[in-house]
């Protein structure tokens, strides 16, 4: 297993970097993105902001992906890289050394997310050493009788280690909203990027109010469902609120279902669609919100 603390924020930054690596004087012609950022966002300082968010959403992706070849070959080492070559190779336009070195970088990633977590005693040596340390994520101090954490500045699930430069003081409620974002495209698209759906994209919302929150970890399991839910009317809104194969308008439909288009792709948003009963393939699906 990898113990690289950096490991996904490496693979974050090498989509970029191979991708510069690769020659497209093929593809030339100028994108309908690159055309509107142009044209209404001519500060390049505006306009890579947003570019960036677009990476984040193709780093999810790719490790949502390399992550389900992992589970699929259960572990196997030889059958992981394999698989991984096989990804790139049909899946992005990497060429030559490019697909095997930046394949390093995948599968370095999801083998930190899987390490396990730092032991207590590790926890509370490494707190004690940060003690004169404000909280990272808020800059201000962390009292004597407030609830601390130390907390994965880049998250285990992203691919974040636990070496001691990932892991700094924080408040336990900065910890608790912060909870597993990594890149900035995080808050923009909810991670959406997973093996598995979401539970609240899986069922149908619970009540929301009111409430219980009394710990970190109800916080962070309401605010997934929440995104979660705000996720589901995003892709019903790109589909204007049609089935996506019959067009036919969801609230004359009635029940609707969650399905992938490729089903060797993960769940993100441009490979999910909404479906009527009517046209589900009745495959692995999910999302009944009859009466949306």
């Amino acid at each position: 297993m990898s113990s690289d603390p950096e490991a996904g924020s490496k693979l974050r930054k090498a989509i970029e970097e191979y991708a510069l690596k690769e020659d497209f004087s093929g593809f030339a012609q100028k994108s309908d993105v690159d055309a509107v950022l142009a044209c209404f966002l001519p500060d390049p300082g505006q306009a890579d902001q947003l570019r960036s968010v677009i990476v984040d959403g193709v780093f999810r992706y790719l490790f949502a992906t390399a992550s389900q070849i992992f589970d699929r070959v259960e572990g196997d080492d030889d059958l992981f890289n394999q698989a991984l070559d096989q990804f790139l190779h049909r899946k992005t336009r990497l060429t030559g050394g490019n697909v095997a070195h930046f394949r390093r970088y995948l599968k370095q990633a999801v083998l930190t997310s899987r390490m396990e977590r730092p032991k207590s005693e590790v926890r509370e040596r490494l707190l004690r050493k940060q003690r004169n340390s404000y909280c990272y994520l808020c800059g201000t101090p962390i009292g004597p009788h407030e609830d601390e954490r130390l907390d994965h500045v880049w998250p285990v699930s992203a691919g974040g280690g636990t070496g001691k430069a990932n892991l700094l003081r924080a408040h336990a409620q900065c910890e608790a909203a912060k909870a597993d974002l990594a890149v900035v495209g995080d808050a923009a698209v909810g991670r959406f990027a997973f093996t598995t759906l979401p539970r609240q994209l899986e069922h149908r919302s619970e009540t929301w109010w009111p409430r219980e929150i009394a710990t970190s970890e109800q916080f962070n399991r309401y605010v997934d469902d929440y995104r979660a839910a705000q996720l589901r009317v995003a892709l019903l809104r790109r589909q204007d609120f049609r089935c996506y194969h019959c067009r036919t308008e969801l609230r004359e439909a009635g029940e609707v279902t969650l399905e992938r288009k490729d089903s060797e792709e993960p769940w993100w948003f441009p490979n999910t669609i909404a479906v009527c009963t009517r046209c589900s393939t009745g495959g692995e699906s999910c999302l009944n919100t009859k009466g949306y």
